[in-house]
């Protein structure tokens, strides 16, 4: 493929200790960080060792998970428009400072939450009947959309 574009949408949550979960602000980050990805499928449950990441010092979170959308598109040879979509959970920038199995579910909850938007990116790239001759601007649009709509959701 060429005109190859790749953007992540990074959605960066949080858990509070006190068993009073709140999260931070999602965010879009337009990079390639991270390859130690474990991708999301119905068969995939995180574990303890999972979380990698380094834990901040006095830090009074119990533990943050990253998960991300890669998102590659472009033109192939033959001219044909092409869209890939997939979800992760970033090992090296996650992390757990209280093991239980509460936080994990908790956790594991977040990463379903990022697969729930993969698909939702996926249905608006479907639905996508014009692309106004600018792909690129297109995509940076339903990003928008879907990381707004991201942050009201991880901000309950």
């Amino acid at each position: 493929m060429y005109l190859i574009h790749h953007y992540e949408i990074l959605i960066i949550v949080f858990l509070i200790v006190l068993s009073s979960f709140k999260s931070e602000k999602n965010k879009i980050i337009f990079s390639n960080e991270g390859k130690n990805k474990i991708y999301w499928s119905d068969s995939v449950h995180l574990h303890y060792s999972d979380f990698t990441g380094k834990i901040p010092g006095g830090t009074s979170w119990a533990a943050l998970t990253e998960s991300a959308i890669d998102l590659t598109y472009g033109y192939d040879d033959d001219s044909v428009f092409n869209v890939k979509v997939l979800c992760y959970f970033d090992k090296e920038n996650s992390w757990m400072k209280s093991k239980t199995t509460d936080v994990l579910s908790h956790e594991q909850l977040h990463f379903e939450i990022s697969e729930v938007y993969a698909r939702m990116l996926r249905k608006k790239i479907s639905e996508t009947k014009d692309w106004g001759g600018n792909p690129h601007n297109t995509m940076e649009k339903i990003f928008t959309e879907l990381n707004n709509e991201s942050n009201v959701l991880q901000n309950l």
